[in-house]
């Protein structure tokens, strides 16, 4: 299963603006781990074929045979939210999925929810989003302002 994630984050197809808010957050101190339900083998292959690890402080995948860890359980959050030096109600966790929302909310972080597509706003609002976009430009502006999401 790890090595057909490593093929598809060979293949994925980067989502728009999201390179760039990674970066202009790490740029303005602010620190960026990524939370993932998939192996942190793929993860670091994309970030790698991207260039990006530098920008990321922190990864929490998927631990091998423990998937009641996996997201909706606030564990793999609050794994990376203590490896940041931080603590939850000072991070924004962004993720596209209900059982995002329902991880940050669990873990005590704000999240935004991304749309990808149209049909999932009412899925991400429901599951209690503190926002909800339908691009990452609109975090990428709220970064790069040092203000609140328009």
């Amino acid at each position: 299963m790890i090595a057909e994630e490593v093929r598809a984050a060979e293949k994925a197809t980067p989502t728009a603006h999201a390179h760039e808010a990674i970066e202009l957050a790490c740029r303005t101190g602010r620190g960026v781990g990524i939370v993932s339900n998939n192996s942190e083998a793929a993860v670091s292959r994309y970030l790698d074929m991207h260039d990006l690890t530098r920008y990321v402080a922190v990864l929490s995948c998927r631990i091998y045979g423990h998937p009641e860890l996996m997201k909706p359980s606030p564990e793999p959050i609050l794994k990376a939210v203590s490896a940041l030096g931080s603590k939850p109600s000072s991070c924004l966790f962004i993720g596209d999925a209900v059982t995002d929302m329902e991880a940050g909310i669990r873990a005590g972080t704000a999240t935004i929810g991304y749309a990808k597509h149209p049909d999932r706003i009412p899925g991400l609002e429901g599951a209690g989003a503190g926002y909800v976009v339908d691009s990452l430009r609109h975090v990428l502006d709220a970064l790069d302002s040092g203000g609140a999401l328009r």
